[in-house]
């Protein structure tokens, strides 16, 4: 009896021990997955105050070593043009409507109540989205268009108040046969490209240091267009770990004052 109370005793302790151990294994999963998902928890939450803060204005808005609330985002203006080759909108009455090769369009933006605009941001777009050259006067915008008889030609034109852009003015030439309707412009928001280029030129630690961020981070700039990354900010993201990586579609002005489809894409760990 003596001998069967003892191979109980070891069973009982095997047992015990199992129970313990898995008890143990399961608890600290359980912590180890808590754990996990606060971090992650953690990490979107700053990759989305980022996101949404890149998008709005620097805060200051002029900094050198760091902002105290990082942005890139501004506003700028869109206003479309209609150029409608009809015989009614022929400045000499009695005339057919007939193909013209090089018609004048000009845009006044003083006449327009648009004051404090850097005329060297503007960028022109046709109904197809290709650029439009165009000449600078002072406040005056004109480019020229072919126009086939009774077509209707529709453009798009981006400009902005507070930029770095160089003069891109270059010679057209025609004959204003038709007068055009301009609407209203309206305010758009869109990642500047002079914020932009202050953001890539400070350094990550001090950028970082200022806001007080916790999380380390990347920020990309995306052309939708090509797919090709336009600005790259911040460390490089781990291999290994929990990397968080949140985008939204957004517009931004490149080099030349353009207008691009991009994908701004923030990466927290």
């Amino acid at each position: 009896m003596k001998g069967v109370s003892q191979i109980d005793y070891v069973i009982g302790l095997v047992i015990f021990i199992a129970v313990v151990g898995t008890t143990v294994s399961l608890t600290m999963d359980y912590f180890l997955g808590v754990s996990d998902t606060a971090r992650l928890i953690v990490l979107r939450s700053d990759a989305m105050n980022l996101l949404d803060s890149l998008e709005k204005p620097a805060e200051p808005r002029i900094w050198n070593t760091g902002p105290d609330i990082l942005g890139i985002g501004g506003k700028a203006y869109r206003l479309t043009v209609l150029l409608n080759n009809t015989a009614s909108n022929y400045f000499n009455p009695g005339v057919s409507a007939a193909q013209l090769d090089a018609e004048l369009v000009s845009i006044d933006y003083a006449s327009l109540g648009m004051s404090g605009i850097d005329v060297n941001s503007t960028a022109i777009y046709n109904e197809s989205g290709g650029p439009v050259s165009y000449s600078i006067a002072g406040t005056n915008i004109t480019f020229s268009t072919p126009a086939s008889a009774n077509e209707a030609r529709w453009f798009t034109i981006y400009f902005d108040d507070n930029s770095n852009f160089s003069n891109r003015s270059s010679a057209v030439s025609g004959n204003n046969n038709v007068s055009e309707r301009i609407y209203y412009a309206e305010e758009i928001n869109l990642l500047e490209y002079q914020q932009i280029q202050r953001l890539q030129n400070s350094q990550y630690s001090d950028v970082r240091n200022s806001t007080g961020s916790k999380s380390d981070y990347m920020i990309e700039i995306v052309n939708a267009q090509t797919n090709s990354t336009y600005i790259s900010f911040g460390n490089s993201a781990p291999t290994r770990g929990t990397v968080v990586s949140l985008e939204r579609p957004v517009m931004f002005q490149n080099s030349t004052a353009a207008v691009m489809k991009g994908r701004l894409i923030v990466k927290t760990w």
